[in-house]
């Protein structure tokens, strides 16, 4: 968020759908809402990434035994970028460079939106992706990547705690809920009543046991390959994908344990060199008795005349009503 003087050049400059840079920064943000308050005039939005969520997939995207940084990429050339009718082509959106990332994973989907499943596939691997922005070059480059581990007692990169203990932090707010937790999925594919294909994953018992349902009767056992050859599935196949379907929406659903915090910007930790989003650091409260080792999943940054605020989510955060409508939405 930027607030700044009303004046007629940032009248004629803060315009939704421009993009906002700061210099020497890998990622922008692109001004989606506007406020005129008084004297001042306030505008807000996401990062660039957030154009990946314009397009959907469209058809059937299928990849077997693919890495998920290889998904990721294929999902967003054949949605983006290489992609017929022309229309749909994000301008200057390319691939960025390829970190061959080694986990694997198969995967079917048809007609979701692109940013949402990207936001899936996130959940389930651990790798972040942005939207690197090249004012230069005039270049988008999609970007898959791993945050580094910078917790409390590990010996690779430099650890990163945040506490108000050490004056780092000055404001906490601390979440912890199973409302949505889930640990074991009865996965529905094709067919029907009796003749459904089901597969379950989950191994708990009695109390510990939370199940769910997950309807994936839109995998389908006759695709296209990556060349566009159309194949028919064997069974194995069609149950592997609807495992790391429910694999999928399992890691939607975990125990949330988060803290909501605000930096403080002159402490001991600088932001983007010490920390940055999709790191992994340690969260301690002494009042709380809590030591949390996790994910920075979320970061906003706010700008106004005379100070700079960084908001930042560690853990999972709990879903808002308007996450939950939005997960609901794709799952039909």
């Amino acid at each position: 968020m930027l607030k700044c003087p009303f004046t007629e050049e940032n009248r004629q400059l803060l315009k939704e759908g421009n993009i906002i840079w700061k210099k020497d920064d890998l990622e922008a943000g692109v001004i989606e809402t506007k406020s005129v308050l008084g004297e001042d005039i306030t505008v807000s939005g996401p990062f660039l990434t957030s154009y990946l969520g314009r397009r959907i997939i469209w058809g059937t995207f299928y990849a077997e035994n693919y890495t998920f940084e290889h998904l990721m990429r294929i999902m967003v050339n054949t949605n983006c970028i290489n992609v017929v009718p022309s229309d749909r082509v994000i301008p200057y959106l390319k691939l960025g460079r390829l970190n061959f990332f080694k986990e694997t994973t198969s995967y079917q989907a048809s007609y979701k939106n692109i940013l949402t499943e990207l936001e899936e596939i996130s959940n389930k691997s651990g790798l972040g992706y942005r939207v690197e922005f090249n004012p230069f070059d005039k270049q988008l480059l999609f970007q898959v990547y791993q945050g580094l581990d910078r917790t409390e007692g590990q010996k690779v990169n430099s650890p990163c705690i945040f506490s108000q203990e050490f004056e780092n932090v000055m404001e906490q707010d601390y979440t912890k809920s199973l409302t949505d937790y889930r640990n074991v999925a009865l996965i529905g594919g094709q067919g029907e009543g009796m003749n459904r294909k089901l597969v379950d994953i989950g191994l708990y018992s009695g109390l510990e046991r939370y199940e769910m349902f997950v309807d994936a009767r839109d995998i389908q056992d006759k695709v296209q390959n990556e060349s566009g050859e159309e194949k028919n599935l064997t069974e194995e196949e069609v149950k592997n994908l609807l495992i790391e379907r429910g694999k999928q929406k399992l890691a939607e659903c975990k125990k949330i344990e988060s803290f909501n915090s605000v930096i403080n910007l002159n402490s001991n930790l600088e932001y983007k060199k010490d920390f940055d989003l999709g790191d992994i650091v340690t969260m301690s409260s002494q009042r709380l008795r809590v030591i949390l080792s996790t994910r920075i999943t979320e970061i906003e940054e706010v700008y106004t005349r005379n100070e700079t605020n960084i908001n930042i989510v560690f853990g999972n955060d709990v879903p808002s009503f308007k996450d939950k409508i939005r997960v609901i939405q794709y799952r039909w």
